[in-house]
């Protein structure tokens, strides 16, 4: 026979709202992913203000001399690598899903400073030359920019209706707001670097804030691309390159391209 256990009112509404609270704000990792099925094509996700990602461990490293894009194509060709990480030093690393339990100090390797990129899949033929797809920001939002909410089960549903925005809706997604807990994706008109202002942290719901580097990369039919001369501005903290000796158009192209193999991003 079991007892019963008698609680309190009081004990009994606190234990609900700890399970509300716990459910609510449980941690969400971005599923790793090594091969990616026929209906399917990889794409890579920055990951900002990390080094490493759990759950992996260095398959091998090589030098490349076609910089982080080539780094992200071995990673692609690869069955078993899950992410990629570039150094300084031109040094492209490999991960794999970890075998066993691994430490590994970051120090002794010089991969502190290294970008990192996970890889995921899409169902989606709007894919753009790019090192990274995607560029994650955990428990961010974009305030008063939401355009559409797509039911999605996994975030690779979420990035593929991002991707695929303009076919699906008539307007181009230039970022995504996944809700795992939700099961639901919001898609923005606009990105951070619009309006950082409106860029906030949120700290009750579980949510992934992906920036879509492939918006901007191309324009669809009517409108064509032009760029608009901005002087005295520059972007803080992002992936800057300078490159001498080249023309307006060329410069135009390599931006069009998102930086092509022989730039050595």
């Amino acid at each position: 026979m079991i007892p019963k256990i008698q609680l309190s009112p009081r004990l009994f509404i606190f234990s609900l709202l700890f399970t509300f609270l716990t459910t609510k704000c449980q941690a969400y990792s971005i599923p790793l992913i090594s091969e990616c099925n026929s209906e399917e094509a990889p794409v890579f996700l920055l990951q900002r203000n990390v080094s490493s990602v759990a759950g992996t461990e260095p398959l091998r490293t090589v030098p490349v001399t076609g910089g982080f894009l080539e780094c992200a194509e071995l990673c692609s060709a690869a069955n078993n690598c899950v992410a990629v990480r570039f150094s300084i030093e031109k040094q492209c690393q490999i991960l794999g899903k970890a075998t066993k339990e691994t430490f590994l100090n970051l120090q002794d390797v010089n991969w502190t400073q290294a970008r990192l990129a996970t890889k995921s899949c899409v169902k989606s033929k709007k894919i753009c030359s790019s090192p990274f797809h995607f560029d994650v920001h955990e428990q961010k939002i974009l305030v008063g920019f939401a355009r559409e909410v797509v039911a999605a089960e996994s975030v690779h549903q979420c990035l593929t209706a991002c991707l695929d925005a303009v076919d699906t809706f008539g307007f181009e997604c230039e970022s995504v707001m996944y809700y795992p807990l939700d099961a639901e994706c919001i898609l923005n008109t606009e990105d951070r670097l619009d309006r950082p202002d409106l860029f906030v942290d949120e700290k009750e719901d579980t949510v992934i804030y992906l920036d879509n580097n492939c918006a901007g990369s191309q324009c669809h039919a009517p409108y064509v691309t032009q760029y608009v001369a901005v002087e005295g501005k520059q972007l803080a903290e992002e992936l800057d390159h300078n490159f001498d000796g080249m023309e307006l158009t060329e410069c135009e192209q390599l931006c069009n391209q998102r930086l092509s193999v022989s730039v050595g991003f």
